[in-house]
């Protein structure tokens, strides 16, 4: 069997499943996850089966052929007849999934495999290291650069082909042409949905890199068990656990409230969450995900007004500097506090003047300075 730290862990789900590196957003978010509580490491091993992505590579194969798959992703080659056939018929079971099976899979097969898979494990890590850059991070998103990072992955399979992998020349050549294919953008209803979640959750218009990193896990598509995933994921975020620390279940909601529609909860709907929370029936990233799908009237003007100014944030910071600056509690706080202006037509032909979103992002970028939504031309970072 691998250590199996939490690290190493979202490594060999990486390979296992999508059978490529995984991305330095993607590494740090899931591993972190799994450090907050133990039992998160089977949450982010469902989220894994439920991963679009997954359904690209196993989806219409019967579970001969997807264990066939698995085993040529983690070890190079195809399972004896024993394990295909035992393991086929543990997934027909359908309790644990594929990434379930992972684990077991370390525990039955030999030495000289186990050996494959660490190889295997120490040239992502070094393809994750090799992407420093925004740049290069931004880049590796999509099928053409997924494509050649699974190259890359499956020509190693012993210490001899990890030494020639993973030399300089080598990485920086695979990184050089991934940031060649460019980046590749995410539907923009995508997209939205992903800002409607910053929105939600933090009360914010997303940064860049989250943004893309979010939505590239759609798959080009809608869906609920993403969804749902990201809320959990977004659930144990320390911007989010530091919007509620410290505050009871009706301070909670009624922050939930505020962000969302810019107004103080009803007292019924404070009862009524706040109750729930007191139970434990449910979690807070519920209770914000629920409010939010039910928004109507004023409330969905309101929360679809911050989601546009949202947008247009994120878009105005397109320079290396302006990525590079939103980011932390801090500069977020300034976005966040902007949004919260925006809760009606007035304040959101205020929020979404071209003026004043460039005063916002020159103010993120430099750390001081103002806004004036009454005098639209004086709308400049102070030096």
């Amino acid at each position: 069997m691998i250590n199996a730290d939490s690290v190493t862990l979202v490594h060999v789900l990486y390979i296992a499943l999508f059978g490529r590196p995984a991305d330095p957003v993607g590494l740090k978010t899931w591993s972190t996850l799994i450090d907050k509580l133990p039992g998160n490491a089977a949450q982010v091993t469902s989220a894994f089966n439920a991963a679009d992505e997954a359904y690209a590579m196993f989806g219409g194969y019967s579970s001969v052929q997807k264990i066939d798959i698995l085993f040529q992703n983690m070890f190079g080659h195809a399972p004896s007849a024993a394990n295909r056939v035992s393991l086929a018929a543990e997934l027909d079971k359908g309790a644990a999934g594929l990434a379930g099976l992972v684990d077991v899979i370390t525990t039955i097969v030999s030495p000289a495999d186990i050996a494959a898979l660490e190889a295997k494990i120490a040239a992502a890590s070094a393809f994750v290291g090799a992407l420093d850059l925004n740049v290069e991070v931004l880049a590796y998103n999509g099928d053409r650069a997924h494509g050649l990072a699974h190259d890359f992955l499956a020509k190693v399979t012993d210490a001899v082909s990890l030494a020639q992998a993973t030399a300089t020349p080598e990485l920086n050549t695979l990184v050089a042409k991934i940031v060649g294919l460019g980046p590749a953008p995410a539907p923009e209803a995508i997209k939205d949905q992903v800002q409607e979640m910053y929105i939600a959750f933090f009360g914010r218009a997303a940064d860049h890199n989250g943004l893309e990193y979010w939505s590239k896990l759609f798959g080009g598509a809608p869906s609920d068990n993403v969804q749902n995933m990201i809320a959990s994921a977004f659930g144990q975020a320390h911007e989010y656990q530091a919007l509620f620390a410290g505050k009871n279940e009706a301070q909670v909601v009624a922050t939930v409230y505020e962000n969302l529609f810019g107004r103080a909860g009803e007292s019924a709907g404070i009862e009524y969450w706040s109750a729930l929370l007191q139970k434990g029936a449910i979690a807070v990233h519920n209770v914000v995900k629920a409010i939010s799908e039910g928004a109507r009237g004023s409330d969905l003007y309101a929360f679809d007004a911050k989601v546009k100014v949202a947008v247009a944030i994120t878009n105005a910071m397109d320079t290396q500097q302006e990525i590079q600056s939103y980011v932390g509690l801090e500069r977020g706080k300034i976005v966040h506090d902007y949004i919260a202006t925006v809760k009606d037509p007035a304040t959101f032909a205020a929020a979404i003047n071209p003026h004043a979103i460039d005063a916002l992002v020159n103010i993120v970028v430099t750390g001081i300075g103002t806004w004036d939504f009454d005098n639209p031309s004086q709308h400049t970072a102070l030096y």
